[in-house]
């Protein structure tokens, strides 16, 4: 049982089978090397929507005991209350991105903003 193809067919066949293999095996290396970090990535961002998720409902818990609390002390105006709670939610609201704001500033002022190119 000889295979009566030429010498140059054979080598032919053999290039082309290990060409495909290594394609199939750099491919499977470069997939995996993608898809690791990405999955990974990806169980973070999970685990911080969730943690975020708990944070919102504590905040939101703490507001309705705030507007309770307050309007209890205001003798049953618990509308005033309501409001008074929401200015101050505002308000910790613009200054939060206010101080965001100046940050980012002045990490742009030392060079270390995301628009600096090596």
């Amino acid at each position: 049982m000889h295979d009566e193809r030429p010498l140059a067919d054979l080598i032919r066949e053999l290039l082309e089978t290990s060409i495909l293999y290594v394609k199939q095996e750099l491919g499977d290396a470069a997939q995996a090397a993608i898809y690791r970090p990405l999955k990974k990535a990806g169980r973070v961002v999970g685990l911080l929507s969730g943690a975020a998720g708990a944070i919102l409902c504590a905040v939101l818990c703490l507001s309705v005991g705030a507007v309770w609390g307050l309007g209890e002390l205001l003798g049953g105006r618990y509308w005033a209350s309501l409001l008074i709670c929401a200015g101050l939610l505002i308000c910790l609201g613009l200054g939060l991105m206010a101080w965001s704001r100046r940050e980012m500033s002045e990490r742009d002022k030392q060079g270390n903003g995301p628009t600096e190119k090596s």
